[in-house]
């Protein structure tokens, strides 16, 4: 007999604690041997009360596990704290939601649990006490745990850029350097030319170093006032900017901006406030290194429309971190990526002043499809999987068209043809994606994986699903009456173990032959409800997949229950020990 899974609350230990007078912190002990995933952890106030504010969860570096078939999804292990700040303007009590799940390295899945608190404030408004007592869970959201772009890979790469912070600062830096490389550096290039020229002939190159550094640090300071001011604000509305409307919204504005990056319309300040920026910079010459300090600053407000998207872009991303620290750096590193072309403008005295062309407007292309990316990213959270598909295969085909995917005829040297062939593949993969959403079990990783399953359809061993007790209980006693063992699977969508053994054991053609005689019940208790805690208690099941084989008497056979994945030898000889 299969080791009987410890209860979900003896492996995922919880416990809350106050920590100061505003933070709350939140720690699972959690056994060895299993994990918690990162992207079912979700804290949300009980109700909509305005008197109670909760600030930016903040989550550790999760580690990745592995799975059969599927992309690694983040996880926690063995210990888990997170700090919850929250903000109370009124003395009272006030009721706060953890939910969480977690599964078995050995492949059962525990069913959502969760946990409500009532923090207690005085007249301080200084959290005092806590109580914790469990509540009845809901399904988890996602029942596709971590395996396409829509979860894991894009999880991935926030990851990097969270937790990796010289690679976070690295990646600033180089978009930096790309938007220095767009129209918006001509209008910067004079200004930089008559900081240099002040000093007249008499300039020497660690001169003109030394006032461009000044002049390309204070854009790059001010950029990170900038990048503080919107993570202190986006730390306070961080749950407010998750919610659906919010997160279209969001969506919808990366577009416009997008759109203006292909050429669509211009962003920019009234005129009159730029001249008028502009005559106090002119004011600033020959005032020394304060001066050049003073125009690196109004420099950053001057810059022409097209920095305005992307910038906006990445303060949207930082508003989404809530993390001071990191809003502070990137923008800074962004304008310092900005500003290096400057440097070696000045330094080398105009000798590689870059000519304009039409390799800039390839270079706000660019920059246009990554904001559209990252709309169809924030879409994605939204809406299904499906739909996802479809939207990254417009993004293909917008990007094809820009590649020069067409029209076939005309295209010279190798670049050009490099780009058609780019955008060829673009469409190619455009048009999988679209066959696989049709299927409607593709995901962005595996479009086509519909397509096997359905040519695999034939061999797959059919279940009878059940979802009441009563239901449960019709089927056994019919098998009883007619004389034939059953077969009973508990199942669930949030358990990534009973899906993978969908598509990797009961297709198999000998496990067919062996079930044929069986009756076969699938117990899904993905609800997570009151009919499904019934079910699992009619054979004292602790979380699914678990199998319970009964004789054609009628009689189960305790010893022969199998817990968590199992490949096909064992379910095999286990089928057999049934008569």
């Amino acid at each position: 007999m299969a080791a009987r899974p410890l209860p979900a609350n003896d492996v995922f230990r919880f416990h809350a604690s106050v920590t100061d007078p505003n933070t709350v912190t939140l720690s699972w002990e959690i056994t060895p041997g299993h994990f918690l995933y990162k992207d079912r952890i979700r804290v949300q106030l009980a109700s909509q009360d305005d008197s109670v504010q909760l600030g930016n969860v903040r989550y550790p570096r999760p580690s990745l596990k592995h799975a059969k078939n599927k992309s690694p999804y983040p996880v926690y292990r063995q210990q888990l704290n997170i700090a919850l700040p929250i903000l109370a303007e009124a003395a009272g009590n006030a009721i706060v939601k953890i939910f969480y799940q977690g599964c078995a390295d050995s492949g059962y899945c525990y069913p959502p649990q969760a946990q409500a608190l009532t923090i207690a404030f005085n007249q301080d408004l200084a959290a005092k006490t806590i109580t914790v007592a469990p509540i009845q869970a809901a399904p988890a959201v996602d029942t596709k745990p971590q395996a396409s772009l829509t979860t894991s890979d894009l999880s991935t790469v926030e990851n990097i850029l969270s937790e990796n912070i010289f690679f976070m600062a690295l990646s600033f830096l180089v978009m930096g350097l790309f938007l220095a490389f767009t129209p918006c550096v001509l209008p910067m290039i004079p200004i930089i030319s008559s900081v240099i020229v002040q000093d007249g002939d008499n300039i020497t190159a660690t001169r003109a170093f030394k006032l461009s550094l000044v002049y390309v640090l204070s854009m790059a300071i001010t950029y990170s006032f900038a990048g503080v001011a919107i993570t202190l604000v986006g730390s306070n509305i961080q749950t407010v900017l998750q919610t659906p409307a919010v997160l279209i919204t969001s969506g919808v504005i990366f577009i416009l901006l997008a759109l203006a990056m292909f050429g669509y319309y211009d962003l920019n300040l009234p005129s009159s406030v730029l001249g008028r920026l502009a005559t106090i910079s002119r004011h600033q010459q020959g005032k020394g290194y304060l001066g050049v300090a003073v125009m690196g600053c109004l420099a950053t407000l001057i810059v022409s429309p097209c920095v305005t998207p992307p910038l906006v872009g990445v303060l949207t991303y930082l508003a989404h971190r809530g993390d001071v620290l990191i809003g502070a750096l990137a923008l800074f590193m962004l304008g310092i990526g900005m500003g290096l072309p400057l440097i070696a403008i000045a330094v080398s005295g105009g000798k590689l002043l870059p000519k304009a062309g039409q390799w800039m407007n390839h270079v706000k292309t660019f920059f246009g499809l990554l904001l559209l990316l990252v709309a169809v990213s924030l879409f994605s959270r939204v809406i299904g999987e499906n739909l996802t598909m479809v939207l990254v295969a417009i993004w293909l085909v917008i990007t094809a068209n820009y590649l020069g995917a067409w029209p076939l005829q005309g295209r010279t040297g190798f670049i050009p043809r490099l780009g058609q062939g780019l955008g060829f593949l673009a469409l190619i993969y455009a048009i999988i994606l679209v066959v696989g959403s049709a299927t409607g079990h593709g995901t962005l990783s595996q479009p086509l994986r519909g397509l096997v399953s359905k040519a695999s359809l034939s061999s797959e061993v059919r279940f009878k699903s059940v979802t009441q007790l009563a239901e449960l209980e019709h089927v056994l006693s019919e098998a009883k009456r007619e004389h034939k063992p059953v077969l009973v699977k508990y199942y669930a969508d949030w358990c990534l173990s009973c899906k993978v053994m969908e598509e990797t054991l009961f297709n198999q053609p000998t496990v067919k032959e062996a079930l044929d005689t069986f009756v076969r019940i699938k117990v899904d208790v993905t609800a997570n409800n009151k009919a499904s805690q019934q079910l699992l208690k009619a054979y004292g099941v602790i979380a699914p997949p678990t199998f319970i084989f009964i004789d054609s008497k009628g009689e189960e056979h305790k010893s022969l229950t199998l817990v968590g994945e199992i490949d096909k030898a064992r379910m095999l000889k286990q089928l057999e020990k049934v008569f």
